[in-house]
């Protein structure tokens, strides 16, 4: 599923797997269709077989939450949260049921409900990582931010102790932000990703479900010579300088060069700064109240990096 039409529901398969784990009684849904055993009739002569009993292929079972999950998957929210309400009366151990109800909750704007079903979950089973993840984007749509910054923390601890069910937390959706009508997916990585360490992208969709362009939280390599000599104890306890960046998506000329656009927009030289404090300075270049401190065109290869300037004291 394309996190661009939600970015809540790009989770559902790992939610999936999580609700057979809690669940046992959930039946296991086949794959649609059968392989089908055809016998060749022929004019040779008879000749006896020995008893070998051939399995009959199991008609594939319908999976019973298709409906709802189709809803989701237009965000045609109410009639998804009705089904998925209507379903859990007469299931209430339905795990994945209830993790779809949600996805509906949130989808509809409904936080708080969507809070107390996740907190519903994680009661029962509180190493279902999912809901956690999904949990503290629920908090950063609230703007809870100490709830928010320790169920990260908590995912980060449990990520890195390898915790089942944990292999990809840590590329996760954590925010879904609205600027002027548009919608933004925002991801966190952990641990940084890429060559230039991107720990946050904020992600605008065009109408081909596409990336046209995004902003990033990372820290080049390049920037922490200027870090280690402001800050040589933080650096030497591996801390990192970021930096926040726009983007264009790369396009292609006709004479066949690529063309992108970058915008730095400002440095976080004391270190790394918090969600809450990137998620404030992305909101302000998005709804231009921030100017961008400098803007490059590439063509072809990028060029390389050059080391940023040291902030004047």
């Amino acid at each position: 599923m394309d996190y661009a039409v939600c970015g809540y529901f790009v989770r559902a398969e790992r939610a999936m797997k999580i609700s057979i784990r809690a669940n046992c009684a959930l039946p296991l849904f086949l794959l649609l269709g059968c392989s089908c055993v055809a016998v060749a009739q022929s004019g040779a002569p008879s000749v006896a077989q020995p008893n070998i009993s051939i399995p009959v292929p199991a008609e594939p079972t319908a999976d019973p939450l298709l409906v709802g999950k189709q809803a989701l998957q237009h965000e045609q929210w109410s009639d998804a949260q009705k089904f998925f309400s209507d379903y859990l009366r007469d299931n209430p151990e339905n795990v994945e049921a209830r993790f779809d109800l949600g996805f509906a909750a949130f989808g509809l704007k409904q936080y708080d409900e969507s809070e107390k079903v996740f907190k519903t979950i994680i009661a029962n089973n509180p190493k279902a990582w999912v809901a956690h993840s999904n949990l503290s984007e629920v908090y950063a749509a609230q703007e809870k931010w100490t709830e928010f910054d320790a169920e990260r923390k908590l995912l980060h601890k449990a990520k890195d102790t390898k915790e089942a069910g944990t292999d990809r937390i840590g590329n996760d959706v954590i925010d879904v932000l609205y600027v002027d009508g548009e919608r933004y997916i925002v991801r966190e990585f952990y641990p940084l990703e890429g060559r230039s360490h991107t720990r946050y992208r904020f992600m605008h969709f065009d109408k081909q479900a596409k990336v046209d362009h995004w902003t990033a939280c990372e820290s080049d390599d390049v920037d922490q010579i200027s870090f280690a000599n402001m800050h040589p104890d933080l650096a030497a306890q591996g801390k990192r300088s970021f930096s926040l960046d726009s983007y264009s998506a790369p396009v292609k000329q006709p004479n066949g060069q690529i063309t992108q656009s970058q915008g730095l927009i400002k440095f976080y030289w004391e270190g790394e700064p918090t969600y809450e404090t990137v998620r404030a300075d992305v909101l302000g270049s998005l709804q231009h109240k921030v100017t961008p401190m400098a803007t490059t065109t590439t063509n072809g290869a990028a060029p390389a990096a050059q080391q940023a300037p040291a902030p004047q004291k």
